[in-house]
């Protein structure tokens, strides 16, 4: 999928005339159907939204000039400001599986995954790259949130870095956070920096 602008992918409901009216949308729902990337999503000039109760990325999600933003529940806002699109998890969602999975590279000038958590089951596993790269004003942040009980697992890479190769930020909070032997890298080329 190759898109210039903003793309939205999502296994749950908005209402249209939510939706036309823009702003923070509110997406709600209680389908179990799964959100599954095996191949290439692209948008060069926007931001790409992925919602669902399970995501899942083998492949590859990138928006060098925007946000990549993973959501998993039942209940997901999505806001858009000066600094790109935010999204919030406020709510869980159906059983079955539920959180994210990331094995691919998911990579864009900022990147958030943020599951609803429960001490239960693993919020977030990433054992792919999530990279933040800075574009222009958009500083180079990744969040991996499982909310306040979920469980965060990473194996693979998290690195973030400012467009003037300055050190990026990594955020990555839960109930139980495991960093087992991944690599998180907020440097700056020169190797300094960052948080």
């Amino acid at each position: 999928i190759d898109v210039a602008g903003m793309l939205t992918l999502s296994t749950l409901d908005v209402k249209d005339e939510d939706f036309l009216k823009g702003g923070t949308l509110r997406y709600k729902g209680t389908s179990e159907a799964k959100v599954e990337n095996y191949g290439a999503i692209v948008s060069d000039h926007g931001d790409v939204v992925v919602l669902g109760n399970f995501l899942q990325n083998a492949g590859t999600v990138s928006a060098p000039k925007g946000t990549v933003a993973f959501g998993a529940g039942g209940e997901i806002l999505v806001s858009q400001n000066v600094d790109g699109t935010s999204i919030s998890v406020v709510g869980g969602g159906a059983s079955g599986e539920t959180g994210i999975e990331n094995t691919g590279e998911i990579s864009g000038a900022a990147a958030q995954l943020k599951a609803h958590g429960n001490v239960y089951a693993l919020a977030i596993k990433n054992e792919g790259v999530v990279r933040a790269q800075g574009y222009n004003f958009k500083g180079g942040r990744l969040t991996l949130s499982g909310g306040s009980s979920g469980s965060v697992r990473n194996s693979g890479r998290l690195q973030a870095s400012n467009a003037d190769g300055s050190g990026g930020q990594i955020r990555v909070e839960g109930g139980q956070v495991n960093l087992e032997s991944g690599v998180v890298d907020a440097s700056s080329v020169s190797g300094v920096g960052g948080k």
